[in-house]
């Protein structure tokens, strides 16, 4: 599984800003979701008030792990 964290400052930087990649080769989910929470915990302490947007395929997994981290969700271009 492969889960990325890209950030964006328009107002400081005038774009994007280095993506934070989170891979785990091993079979199930449960290690990747463990890895991504912990990056996303860690850029909510740096930037506590940013808008934070999960996009995902449809699985329905995906969907309730982004609720819990995101303020809002969207279905990635390809699976639309």
């Amino acid at each position: 599984m492969v889960g990325t964290i890209a950030l964006y400052d328009y107002d400081k930087y005038c774009g994007r800003l280095p993506t934070i990649c989170c891979i785990t080769p091993e079979y199930g989910k449960e290690n990747f979701y463990k890895l991504l929470k912990s990056e996303i915990e860690k850029i909510k302490n740096y930037y506590p008030d940013a808008k934070y947007t999960g996009v995902s395929d449809g699985v329905a997994d995906n969907w309730t792990f982004l609720e819990n981290h995101t303020s809002n969700q969207t279905l990635d271009f390809f699976h639309a």
